[in-house]
């Protein structure tokens, strides 16, 4: 496929998918507590193929799911995008932890776009009748591990919200936050106590 071909889908797909942005289900979460919240499926999984793009314009990359922290993944999932940068080259994974977002998020789109082969990724969906279908903004990212900063981050976030009444999340996520801060040695805990505590700022300011 050559980087001219790419390059016009990625763009059809960027311009398509700005649609995301007034869709509230899809997009977006102000904390990635709230993204954990708001998917009814939550997966650690390896990017292992790509689909040829077809006649509507859409590049399809597979995902196998490896560990599962919300809801029941099938065996095999689709992300929307393609394993080549715009020039055609191969992309690289890019873990960005907590805060950061996959480089091929600012192609113009509201989601990412690009896919390491092989790479491990932590992806969020939404189901919609017969599918599911990944969640926008930091919907999939990449991680360096099983055992990520972002996959230790989603792990606490979804047991929480899994076991959890939503009437009681507020004071639970707040036990989880002072046993973080009571942590030492471990230089992902405060980093993520960090986090919650933005979660219920938010909470705050909404009520």
């Amino acid at each position: 496929m050559s980087k001219f071909w790419i390059a016009g889908l990625l763009l059809a797909r960027s311009t398509s998918s700005f649609a995301c942005q007034g869709n509230e289900d899809l997009y977006p979460a102000r904390t990635n507590v709230e993204l954990i919240e708001r998917a009814d499926l939550i997966v650690v999984g390896r990017v292992d193929w790509e689909q040829p793009a077809t006649a509507h314009l859409s590049l399809e990359v597979g995902l196998t799911p490896l560990r599962t922290l919300k809801g029941t993944a099938p065996a095999r999932l689709v992300l929307y995008g393609t394993t080549r940068d715009r020039s055609g080259e191969l992309v690289r994974s890019s873990p960005t932890g907590l805060h950061g977002y996959h480089p091929s998020a600012s192609w113009g789109s509201c989601d990412r776009q690009a896919y390491a082969p092989g790479s491990l990724v932590l992806a969020a969906f939404i189901r919609r009748a017969d599918k599911f279908i990944q969640l926008g903004d930091r919907g999939v990212e990449d991680v360096g591990s099983l055992d990520d900063v972002w996959v230790r981050a989603a792990s606490l976030y979804a047991k929480v919200v899994n076991y959890t009444a939503p009437s009681r999340r507020r004071r639970a996520f707040q036990r989880e936050r002072e046993l973080l801060l009571a942590t030492t040695g471990d230089p992902d805990a405060k980093e993520i106590a960090d986090e919650i505590a933005a979660y219920l700022k938010a909470m705050e300011r909404e009520n």
